[in-house]
């Protein structure tokens, strides 16, 4: 078993120098676009079979890594995608998991953005649990539908 995991590792390894053919500004990322022509190519694809990957899975793979959808990601996460993927099916459980966290984190991270924006209101405030100090409580906190009670959030 272990034999084959380093086999695997080697393989993907291989794999490296192809998908760095396909960077543009040399960052260290792969588009989508870029991903696709390195997949058509028949020794990548020789090494996929080897590997047990299918092209879909290698593209499905791309849009979970792409959190932010920017179109780009890190090779070294495609790469680390692509061995996570070959492992047992809880191992791909939980990567699908962190890749959908990390997709999510990155919209309350937008969303973090965009409000700081419109109001110009520090989002740490609101992690902090208390009132931000540049804006005026609302009426749920001090009007008549409370009685003068303040509602935590």
């Amino acid at each position: 078993m272990e034999d084959m995991v380093s086999h695997d590792k080697i393989l993907v390894e291989e794999l490296r120098p192809k998908l760095e053919e396909e960077q543009h500004n040399r960052n260290g990322k792969i588009s989508k676009p870029g991903l696709k022509r390195v997949l058509k190519r028949k020794e990548v694809q020789d090494k996929l079979h080897k590997l047990k990957l299918d092209r879909n899975v290698i593209l499905a793979l791309f849009r979970l890594l792409d959190a932010e959808g920017r179109g780009k990601v890190l090779i070294d996460e495609v790469l680390y995608g692509m061995l996570h993927i070959k492992g047992s099916p809880a191992d791909l459980h939980l990567a699908m998991v962190l890749f959908q966290s990390k997709r999510t984190l990155g919209r309350v991270d937008n969303l973090y953005k965009i409000l700081e924006e419109a109001t110009n209101v520090d989002p740490e405030d609101f992690e902090q649990n208390k009132q931000p100090a540049s804006r005026p409580r609302s009426r749920l906190t001090t009007g008549p539908l409370n009685m003068g009670r303040e509602i935590s959030t």
